[in-house]
């Protein structure tokens, strides 16, 4: 709206005009909406609990504010106390495949390494680079 603005003729124009300044002194005035508020506080307390969360946004402008908001909320976020084969277990049981094709099995298991990715040893993270890196090689 604000760059097509310009291209409004008047009294269009300004009216929109005005109104972004009005839309841009109220979000100064009031500062994070209460949404984000909750929803940065609930993953706070979900992830301080050693849970992982999937947040889903519909727009790309809510996504950049709850980003923005969550980094200054969750500062440390907390690792899961048990190892990693403990949760790929864990996850295999939960998420048993609903067919045994072959596709969905690949893609049932890329998504609980996935789940399992940030429980990775400095160890595991350097074998993976090395077997990626040898020509030929898939890591």
């Amino acid at each position: 709206m604000k760059s097509e603005a310009p291209q409004l003729a008047e009294p269009a124009k300004a009216v929109v005009e005005n109104q972004l300044k009005s839309i841009k002194r109220l979000r100064n005035e009031v500062g994070t909406h209460s949404k984000m508020g909750a929803v940065a506080a609930m993953v706070k307390t979900t992830i301080e609990q050693g849970e992982k969360v999937v947040l889903f946004c519909h727009h790309h402008a809510t996504a950049q504010e709850l980003t923005a908001r969550l980094a200054s909320v969750v500062t440390n976020p907390t690792t899961p106390p048990w190892p990693k084969p403990v949760w790929k277990k864990a996850w295999n049981q939960v998420l048993k495949p609903a067919d045994h094709e072959y596709h969905s099995e690949r893609l049932r298991d890329t998504f609980i390494e996935w789940l399992c990715s940030d429980l990775c040893t400095d160890v595991e993270l350097a074998s993976v680079i090395d077997i990626g890196s040898q020509p030929g090689r898939r890591a």
